[in-house]
């Protein structure tokens, strides 16, 4: 019987109760790594375009 309770209630995973970690959380640290990458990248860019 606790088994069949355990296969019907859903499994949801928090940091500390603040926010779930789910897969929404993984595309949006996704998103901002990229972005985070894409403007270092254009910085360098920008920097060397500019010494020269």
């Amino acid at each position: 019987m606790f088994s069949m309770q355990l296969l019907h209630r859903k499994v949801r995973f928090t940091a500390c109760g603040f926010f779930p970690l789910d897969y929404t959380l993984l595309y949006s640290v996704r998103h901002v790594g990229w972005s985070v990458c894409m403007f270092v990248l254009l910085m360098l860019w920008l920097s060397k375009s500019l010494a020269q």
